[in-house]
């Protein structure tokens, strides 16, 4: 977030942030501390992220803060709430609601960090949580600086414009919660005072962290010190159009300007996972693409579609000179006894109904055509010899 021109990637890494912070309270057993937090991170969050959104609106969908500048003057309301929900992100003392939430973390680090000794883990988590609300209120002060300070650093930024009241009254309202929502969440052992009752809403069974004035004191000096850095650093001297971020010109001059492009290319997580993860699934898949090729589908799908082509051929050659022989064989064998059958037909059976039929023509014609002269007295002749055989046929048998 300290290197980041994105207004609205500030805040995302700012939310890592914070969530980073909730969860270190829940891992040394500040449970109400860390939902109270939660609850106010919501709200002021919510304000800075639609406060962003309006300064996008305005400025004619421009992000890069070192392209804005100047926008206190041309949207005074976005200005006001962004800054109140700006305070309350770095835990600005007493009056804030991020501070009483944070300052609860911290006090509950502190107690830890007391009880167990300096060689324990709940010094570290106590030592990154105090560095990171420094940081916090450090570049949250460069965000408000690069935002709204100083003169317009684009044509975008300097015909700005106030967003429509149905962007501005939300933020007004969400500025309202990031003031006074941590009020509920003041120690219980402040004079006038009486009993914290937001922690009836988490539960009775976690006792609340005692006040420690040294953790005041240490949050309000982190709050003060890191908005007062940004502002010497970047509200004191607003940055003009082309100028190098004062924080980088700062970094390169004790040789740490390789730290700066590190956090500006947020320390190479999107290249290292691209190498890692991304290529790294690229190359494996490759490896098994040509393990899949080289050892699955060439020796055995395609060893198997050469053994069933061979096979194939084999039935082919078999199809082709045995049973096609075999066919053909039976076929032509077929047409020649076709053949025989038709010459025997032409030559042996017609010509036997050809012969019956020439014998019976000629014993019509020379026998019994003679006989039929038309006279009466011929047939009676015939009659009488036919009845004699007859009689002389039954006469003998």
């Amino acid at each position: 977030a300290l290197a980041q021109n994105d207004i609205k990637g500030v805040l995302a890494f700012s939310t890592i942030s914070q969530l980073g912070y909730m969860i270190a309270a829940l891992g040394i057993g500040a449970y109400v501390a860390a939902t109270f937090h939660l609850i106010t991170h919501a709200f002021f969050k919510a304000l800075l992220f639609m406060g962003s959104g309006s300064v996008i609106i305005g400025t004619h969908h421009t992000q890069d803060m070192m392209q804005l500048g100047g926008l206190r003057k041309k949207m005074p309301k976005t200005f006001w709430t962004f800054l109140a929900g700006g305070l309350a992100l770095s835990g600005f003392p007493l009056i804030t609601a991020g501070f009483w939430s944070k300052d609860e973390i911290l006090a509950h680090a502190w107690e830890e960090f007391m009880h167990y000794g300096t060689a324990s883990w709940p010094f570290f988590v106590w030592l990154l949580l105090t560095i990171a609300a420094f940081l916090t209120a450090f570049y949250t002060a460069r965000q408000i600086s690069l935002t709204f300070l100083g003169k317009p650093r684009s044509d975008h930024a300097d015909h700005a414009h106030e967003t429509p009241n149905t962007m501005t009254f939300p933020l007004i309202m969400l500025a309202f919660f990031a003031i006074t929502l941590g009020w509920v969440g003041i120690p219980e052992e402040i004079v006038g005072q009486g009993n914290n009752w937001f922690h009836a809403f988490v539960g009775h069974e976690y006792a609340s962290t005692p006040l420690s004035i040294p953790v005041i004191l240490l949050s309000s000096g982190l709050a003060v010190g890191g908005l007062g850095l940004g502002w010497l650093v970047y509200g004191r001297k607003p940055l003009e159009a082309g100028q190098m971020d004062p924080l980088q010109k700062g970094m390169e001059k004790i040789r740490l300007g390789w730290l700066y492009k590190a956090m500006q290319k947020r320390f190479y997580f999107d290249e290292i996972y691209e190498a890692i993860f991304i290529n790294g699934f690229i190359k494996l898949a490759d490896i098994f693409y040509n393990f899949d090729y080289n050892w699955v589908i060439n020796p055995i799908v395609n060893g198997v579609g050469a053994v069933t082509r061979g096979i194939s051929n084999i039935f082919n050659k078999f199809d082709e000179k045995i049973v096609d022989g075999l066919v053909n064989f039976t076929g032509l064998s077929s047409v020649k006894l076709s053949d025989l059958g038709g010459i025997t037909d032409l030559k042996v059976v017609d010509g036997i109904v050809n012969g019956i039929a020439d014998v019976t023509g000629w014993i019509g014609e020379n026998v019994f055509r003679p006989i039929q002269t038309g006279k009466v007295q011929n047939y009676l002749l015939i009659l009488l010899i036919s009845m004699l055989a007859i009689i002389g046929i039954y006469l003998v048998y």
